[in-house]
Order: structure tokens, then sequence, then C-alpha cells
């Protein structure tokens, strides 16, 4: 399985390849800590859908320049994973988004679901 840069090559503007590297590890380890060998591949789909929202967002938001984050809002709105009201529309949002991540919330919160 590949994470981080090796799945999701971006532009190294932001410095998130080694950030979602570091996520999806840990993500990882909640995801298979208690799973069994025959429920490996439906966890490999979970762990998927919980990454694809942040990983398009992140991926698109490394090809803007800062201080041109409200032009990236019409391609990030191309995703239906995306509602507008997440996405970052100034550099401090940004920042916020791309370094500011909960990911035991987002497994925590999947548990609940």
């Amino acid at each position: 399985m590949l994470i981080g840069d090796a799945a999701h090559t971006m532009l190294p503007f932001s410095g998130q390849g080694a950030n979602l590297a570091i996520e999806e590890s840990q993500l990882l380890g909640e995801f298979f800590k208690n799973a069994s060998t025959a429920e490996v591949p439906a966890e490999v789909r979970r762990f998927e859908a919980t990454r694809r929202k942040r990983i398009v967002t992140i991926k698109l938001l490394s090809r803007i320049r800062f201080g041109k984050e409200n032009d990236a809002a019409y391609r990030l709105l191309e995703h239906d994973e995306l509602d507008s009201a997440e996405i970052p529309r100034s550099f401090h949002e940004r920042l916020l988004f791309e370094w500011k991540n909960d990911s035991y919330g987002e497994v925590e919160k999947l548990e609940i679901d």
C-alpha cells in the first residue's frame, strides 16, 4: 500500500507530502489495529474513503500560489465530496486546513457514524 507522496504526489510548495504520510500511517494503525485478515480489504476501502476529501483538497491547494486561494475555489467545487464552506479561501484558512488536522478525530467520527 502506498501512502503520502508516493500515493499522491503533489507540488512541494506547501510541504504536505511527508505530512500526509505521517497522518496516513497513524490512521492505518487505527484502522488495522483490531482487523482480522478477512477484514483488511474493507478497512482499506474505509481508509481511502476517509482520506479522499482531504487529499483532493490538499493536492489542489498545492498547485495554488500564495494569495491566490480564491482562484482555486471553482476547481475545488468540481469534486462532489467538498462543500463550499470547507474550501479554504484565505492564506490563513489554508494553513489551518493543511496543518491543523485531527486524524484521531477522523477515526472517532467514523466509529460514531
